[in-house]
């Protein structure tokens, strides 16, 4: 990810995710494809979408149909979701967040990676 991608050469390899499906059609169909994620993680669930012509008889092949997941899986650790508490007059009120945040890609989050975690 940190290399610019060059044209023509296959982005996935035997380590990239991947789905199969097959679809019996008799005529072309423009398709939509829907992938919710992290789907074990509701509070973090996105929504990604791409559209593409299926043509009877031919295979989408090499690269497929790339479907991109953007943005951070945040896990909130404490406070619980269960975890109540009341603000009383006109005061303020201070409540540490611990969390567990990796991007979707499944990439860390750390000093001079893909994603900087100083304030550069």
């Amino acid at each position: 990810m940190l290399k610019p991608h060059v044209r023509g050469k296959p982005l996935a390899d035997k380590d990239t995710a991947r789905s199969k499906a097959v679809i019996d059609i008799n005529e072309p169909k423009f398709l939509t494809v829907e992938i919710p994620a992290p789907y074990a993680q509701g509070q973090s669930r996105v929504k990604t979408t791409t559209q593409a012509w299926h043509i009877t008889g031919k295979d989408i092949t090499g690269d497929g149909l790339v479907v991109g997941i953007p943005g951070f899986s945040v896990d909130v650790i404490t406070p619980q979701a269960h975890d109540g508490f009341k603000i009383k007059g006109n005061r303020t009120l201070t409540t540490p967040i611990r969390a567990n945040v990796v991007m979707m890609c499944g990439c860390p989050v750390e000093p001079d990676g893909m994603m900087q975690t100083d304030s550069r």
